[in-house]
């Protein structure tokens, strides 16, 4: 078992909702509301391992851990902020902020 603590790196503020995998894999646990993670090994997950670890607004971060046969850690991760503008869909059409009309975006009561 793998547990621990993310955190926002300018703040050490926990940074809850986010996700862990392992890289390549298709499993892996969710971070809860106050940031803490637990993920689960199975016999196969020794060695050398890459968590990815992502919260929205923050850039990934992937580190790679060495486990021993015993398994388990506690681990604390520091996320940076990320100041990433999405641009805006309208109707299901994509409309890039260069082009965009002053009307082109509206209100959906």
């Amino acid at each position: 078992m793998i547990e621990g603590l993310v955190r926002d790196a300018a703040t050490s503020a926990p940074l809850g909702r986010g996700s862990v995998t392992l890289r390549g894999q298709p499993r892996g646990a969710a971070v809860d509301t106050v940031g803490r993670f637990q993920f689960a090994l199975t016999a196969a997950d020794t060695g050398r391992l890459t968590l990815v670890i992502r919260s929205i607004s923050f850039e990934p971060l992937a580190d790679t851990i060495g486990l021993s046969s015993s398994g388990g850690m506690s681990i604390e991760a520091f996320l940076t902020y990320s100041n990433v503008c999405l641009d805006p869909v309208v109707g299901g059409t994509l409309v890039s902020p260069r082009t965009a009309k002053p009307d082109s975006v509206r209100r959906v009561p």
